[in-house]
């Protein structure tokens, strides 16, 4: 409960004075000067009653006329006061009673206000439904109190209003408007990318289209089999090969054009001075039963190194996920910060991230966004490279992707392989890719985006669970770029193979999906990607997939030609040069990955984990049993999101 006695300054370790050091006796003396006084806000002037301490009224009113904002709102943002203090404070000066939270009217809205309409209106809101001209029902205000002096007056001159005006946050107001436009918001978040580009939706699995060449191709090599089985699995072997050696390829280029000077983070001074023409910057985190990582995720996140008065960070829980709502309250009520912000999807199917996330972004002010996971820890100064590389970019640079780091390689031998797997595709083979100006398949996380383009495009799949390679395809279909910046974003991976099959399942599950929507109209994609992004679009996602599922057949056939060999010392004709094909495919494939991260494991300084490739092919297996059953996914239930739980974090990123 908050003390009036007290008050809030107090409890953040000022003195009664508000002094901390002896150099803030210069702030004391001009904020005891009758003409400074003049020009100190009324909505935190009446503050230093409640114990905030002078200096803390001064930069809060400073900070207001850099970043454009109320004094009170920059005094909230920093965490000098919670928002709920603030108004607090204000309902005891005007001698109205608190109240910490707003009813939602039963009347929904179809259409969510806009974001400065939204702040308007969430000023006054009439709790009950009565008709607009009847003076009766509860009134909760959350004042812009500038206007302080005009509301004292004002309820002097009516005193009855005092028994219908109530004070209560601002963010409480804005949560009853919300609520009124949840079905609204679920309806877009579920629907708006099928009914706005329905081709590009995943919702139906294949399209009849697909189903009927598939069904001919079937037959089709049925009654070829009658004439020559052997010609036909040769086709088929020869097919696969093509993809698999075209993935080596590419991963081979990714090597011999590596620079490691290119990715390593440039020691830069960061100009602050103008930091009040920054954009707003919305930080989305979608989190289901992740309790136990909030705490530290809020740290991480409000560590980010961007004004506080110019970031939301929205955190967006499933509605009937308690645990991890109630573990979101508790973190907003300690780091009193208003930047946190909580979204609460009401349930419903598909129960997805992305559907969470096209749910939260009509909420967000932010020009500019970036997505994380729960897990996710990222570099302070991200969200400074990221805007640079916006503003000097090219007009069509829609999106960036951040290098993912491993931060727990060294607990189990499948944290070693994930780490090394990263290390070659975000520090060699995505970085090459944006060099190429090619499409990039967008990892889950750490993904910064113009907000505009992001609503052009039709933001995220709610049906596609690895909708991050699909978002990434799709912007360059429309013609817009992705690049790559630097600074990383320190991830957890898995530690036991349950964990670990599970989510790899889900990947390879989104690839198959991501593959069938855009291969609906091959032509069209041809003519939108160009040659070389329809080469790379068949290498990154049809080949990683064939690859995948073929690797243990190409074993399979290495082994038996191999036992062949041994016994009689001869092999037949046509099995000779695909038994050399097929060592020469898995022995360029183990040795691409292992020269492409022997080059990128020194970048963020995990040399040590080369000792570990011995492992790469033994990890290559696990890999085709999750595409395998990823497959089957794909067929039984191709819309679930299998969850992978996260542990407490135990080693911190430095």
């Amino acid at each position: 409960m908050f003390n009036l006695v007290e008050g809030p300054g107090v409890r953040n370790g000022i003195n009664a004075t508000g002094l901390s050091s002896p150099d803030e006796a210069v702030a004391e003396t001009i904020f005891n000067t009758s003409r400074y006084r003049q020009y100190l806000d009324h909505d935190i002037d009446f503050l230093h009653a409640f114990g905030i301490g002078k200096p803390a009224l001064l930069q809060a009113q400073a900070r207001g006329v850099q970043f454009q904002v109320t004094s009170a709102e920059a005094l909230i943002s920093n965490g000098d006061i919670s928002e709920e203090d603030y108004f607090r404070c204000v309902a005891f000066e005007l001698g109205l009673e608190f109240v910490h939270s707003t009813p939602a009217s039963a009347t929904p809205l179809y259409r969510l206000p806009s974001p400065p309409d939204l702040e308007r209106m969430a000023r006054m809101v009439r709790v009950s439904d009565v008709d607009a001209f009847e003076e009766i029902g509860p009134i909760h205000l959350a004042p812009d109190c500038r206007e302080m002096p005009r509301l004292k007056k004002l309820l002097e001159q009516n005193p009855s209003l005092a028994k219908r005006l109530k004070i209560t946050t601002l963010s409480a107001n804005k949560k009853s408007i919300e609520s009124r436009s949840a079905q609204s918001l679920l309806a877009v978040s579920i629907n708006g990318l099928r009914e706005g580009f329905p081709s590009f939706s995943a919702r139906r699995v294949v399209s009849v289209s697909q189903a009927l060449v598939l069904a001919f191709g079937i037959q089709l090599m049925l009654l070829l089999s009658f004439a020559s089985t052997s010609g036909v699995l040769l086709v088929l072997h020869l097919i696969a090969s093509a993809f698999y050696l075209g993935c080596i390829g590419l991963r081979l280029f990714a090597t011999l054009s590596f620079s490691a000077s290119e990715r390593r983070i440039p020691e830069t001074s960061l100009d602050y001075s103008q930091d009040g023409a920054l954009p707003i910057y919305s930080v989305l985190v979608a989190l289901y039963q992740e309790a136990g990582q909030v705490d530290d995720l809020v740290d991480s996140l409000l560590k980010l190194d961007w004004p506080k008065e110019r970031l939301e960070i929205k955190l967006i829980c499933e509605a009937d996920d308690l645990p991890t709502i109630e573990a979101v309250w508790r973190a907003k009520r300690r780091v009193k910060s208003s930047t946190i912000v909580l979204v609460e999807v009401p349930p419903s199917t598909p129960r997805t991230k992305p559907k969470a996330l096209n749910y939260a972004l009509p909420l967000c002010k932010g020009r500019l966004l970036v997505i994380y996971d729960a897990e996710d820890r990222p570099d302070p100064r991200q969200l400074r490279e990221a805007y640079s590389a916006f503003k000097n970019g090219p007009p069509e640079l829609a999106c960036l992707q951040a290098p993912l780091i491993i931060h727990n390689h060294g607990e189990s031998w499948l944290s070693k392989m994930f780490a090394i797997e990263y290390s070659s595709l975000f520090d060699g083979l995505l970085p090459m890719l944006a060099r190429a100006n090619a499409p990039l398949p967008l990892g889950g996380t750490s993904n910064h985006f113009k907000r505009t383009v992001l609503e052009q495009v039709g933001a995220w799949d709610p049906y596609n669970v690895t909708e991050d390679a699909d978002l990434g395809m799709r912007l360059a279909r429309v013609g817009y770029r992705i690049d790559t910046i630097r600074r990383p974003t320190y991830e957890e991976a898995p530690i036991n193979f349950s964990v670990w099959l599970k989510q790899r399942t889900r990947w390879f599950k989104g690839w198959f999906q991501t593959w069938l929507v855009h291969m609906r109209h091959p032509i069209a994609l041809s003519r939108d990607l160009g040659l070389k992004g329809t080469i790379v679009f068949h290498l990154m996602i049809s080949g990683m997939v064939i690859s995948a599922l073929v690797h243990p057949i190409l074993l399979y056939f290495i082994a038996v030609r191999g036992i062949e060999f041994y016994q009689q010392g001869a092999m037949a004709t046509i099995a000779q040069p695909l038994f050399l094909l097929d060592l020469a495919t898995i022995t360029l494939g183990y040795g691409t990955f292992a020269a492409l991260a022997w080059l990128t494991l020194p970048v963020r300084g995990l040399t040590k984990l080369r000792s570990a490739f011995w492992g790469i092919p033994f990890y290559w297996m696990l890999l085709s049993i999750a595409a395998w059953r990823a497959l089957w996914h794909l067929i039984r239930r191709p819309h679930e999101w299998e969850k992978t739980p996260h542990r407490l974090r135990i080693k911190k990123a430095t």
